[in-house]
């Protein structure tokens, strides 16, 4: 029978209703009503048929239908003055079946969205573990990766020492530089990147021994430290610094400053070296120096050609 497809569900707010203090007979008849009913609440069958699928006399069930179509003032569905079934043709329709259908709905979409949002949980956890999984098992390769060839680190901007490019005296070189610059100065070197690995290669161009450059090296650090004068040597406090200034580098660690030997810092003349010479003819250091200066002046105006200096008078 069509009535028989799909199936209605059961609220327990029947328990606290009023048909629930009707006679067995009539609860049974109206359970087996709901069970009957169709999509649009329909339940089609006569008063025997209606009688057999109850299991009851149909005496009995004429008493439950009179019941449930009686108006029932203390019902809590004041629709219909609490009726709860009406005849039609074909059989009896149960006038709040769509109220209950319509809750029923909710009912089946709040159970619906609860489940999927279980599964959807569940997934979400299987994915992260696998996820986990993953990683773990990434770091591990990286880990025997790193292990077996350490050279494949990633390296930082900044290098401290740089690849050898494939001459030993390049590698030879920067690790005795960054060595030495230690034990100079108390700090790490920082290889800045091309510039000093250009400058190595430049350097050991020049088929200078890589014990000798380096010794160049140590002798400028400490002569820039001792001389503040001592311009080039300061170059040094870099490779390529001290590779663009190494010609004067060297004549200052090997003579001393490149300036005169006779010279020294006047601080009342902002630095300027003057010649050491003892007052002689009534002239005093400060006269000499402006004529040294004007000297000076005139060798650039003439376009870097040598002009002599004044003469140094004789000590008297």
């Amino acid at each position: 029978m069509s009535a028989m497809a799909g199936y209605t569900k059961l609220f327990n707010s029947i328990l606290a209703s009023t048909i629930w203090r009707e006679d067995d007979k009539t609860r049974i008849v109206w359970i087996t009503m709901l069970a009957m009913a169709d999509k649009n609440g329909v339940a089609e069958s006569s008063i025997p048929g209606l009688a057999d699928m109850a299991r009851v006399s149909i005496a009995d069930c004429e008493a439950a239908l009179e019941k449930l179509a009686a108006p029932d003032k203390y019902s809590r569905t004041k629709e219909f003055d609490g009726r709860r079934i009406e005849a039609v043709d074909g059989g009896w329709r149960l006038l709040n079946h769509g109220k209950y259908r319509s809750k029923m709905s909710a009912d089946e979409r709040r159970e619906y969205n609860r489940i999927k949002q279980a599964e959807h949980r569940a997934a979400r956890s299987v994915n992260s573990v696998s996820a986990h999984v993953s990683n773990v098992i990434d770091e591990s390769a990286l880990s025997a990766h790193s292990e077996a060839a350490p050279e494949a680190k990633a390296s930082p901007k900044k290098k401290d020492i740089p690849p050898s490019a494939g001459n030993p005296n390049h590698e030879a070189f920067v690790k005795g530089w960054c060595e030495d610059f230690k034990t100079a100065h108390g700090f790490d070197y920082k290889f800045e990147g091309g510039r000093d690995g250009k400058a190595v290669k430049e350097l050991l161009s020049m088929n200078i021994l890589v014990l000798d450059l380096l010794e160049t090296a140590k002798k400028a650090w400490k002569r820039a430290k001792e001389d503040i004068f001592c311009k080039a040597s300061k170059q040094a406090s870099t490779i390529h610094g001290f590779k663009n200034s190494f010609n004067q580098i060297r004549v200052e660690v090997s003579n001393g400053n490149i300036q005169n030997q006779n010279t020294k810092p006047n601080p009342r003349n902002h630095g300027v070296c003057i010649p050491t010479v003892e007052k002689s003819g009534g002239e005093s250091l400060g006269d000499f120096a402006r004529r040294k200066a004007n000297a000076d002046s005139e060798r650039r105006r003439l376009g870097g050609k040598v002009a002599e200096a004044p003469a140094v008078p004789p000590a008297s």
